[in-house]
């Protein structure tokens, strides 16, 4: 009998090393998940006649996964507020009754939507701050999303609206942060013996940093770390 106390901390020890686990399978043995539930409830609201959404992609929560404290929840519903920089968590409490939360920042790493990466990593302010993140090696590239809310300027018309999603882009390499906007802004941050290698890419593949997709951009970054490594 006395064993019995040792023998349970073992076992809970042992899930809770897991790095990769579904949190539906936990929250029926255990309840709620204090690692994974911890923040404060959303309540951002505006007026019914505020044109738009906060949101990166739509007003829609969808299934994605989170990483906190290198632990891996996956099967978990998201949206991501870019006005407000606030990644949502959508759940179903002990009672039944659907629930928004804030996610803390103060063990998150990151998440992933639409097969999309996104990180919390800090800022050259010393602020932490989401970017997507496109490459896994030394060099990276990352977006930084964000939404404006304005007033319209139409004639008589005081409604609000969101902007479009903006992204600023950076170079991403040894925790510093290069800024670029075209694709010789790109090209001007590396070394002087790769750059035609680079403008060749870039020219041979069509690409162009403002307008080009993930995918183009990934074998961009892809290519740059090869020849620099």
């Amino acid at each position: 009998m006395k064993n019995y106390p040792i023998i349970i901390i073992f076992i809970l020890k042992t899930i809770l090393s897991n790095t990769s686990y579904s949190q539906e399978s936990y929250d029926s043995i255990y309840g709620l998940n204090p690692i994974l539930y911890n923040g404060k409830l959303y309540s951002f609201n505006l007026s019914n006649k505020t044109i738009g959404h906060p949101y990166l992609y739509s007003t829609d929560y969808e299934t994605g996964c989170i990483i906190i404290k290198d632990i891996r929840f996956d099967n978990v519903l998201l949206n991501y507020d870019i006005y407000n920089q606030e990644l949502l968590l959508r759940y179903k409490d002990i009672y039944g009754s659907y629930r928004v939360i804030m996610l803390s920042k103060a063990w998150l790493n990151g998440f992933h939507m639409r097969n999309t990466n996104f990180e919390l990593i800090n800022y050259s302010d010393g602020q932490k701050r989401f970017f997507q993140v496109i490459g896994r090696d030394s060099l990276n590239v990352l977006f930084y999303w964000e939404k404006k809310l304005l007033l319209s300027n139409q004639t008589g018309n005081k409604d609000l609206y969101y902007s479009e999603p903006d992204k600023s882009m950076y170079l991403y390499k040894e925790d510093q942060f290069f800024r670029f906007k075209s694709n010789k802004n790109f090209i001007n941050y590396f070394n002087s013996d790769v750059k035609n290698e680079i403008k060749n890419f870039i020219n041979d593949n069509k690409i162009n940093v403002k307008k080009a997709s993930d995918e183009k951009m990934l074998s961009l970054i892809t290519y740059c770390n090869e020849i620099i490594n």
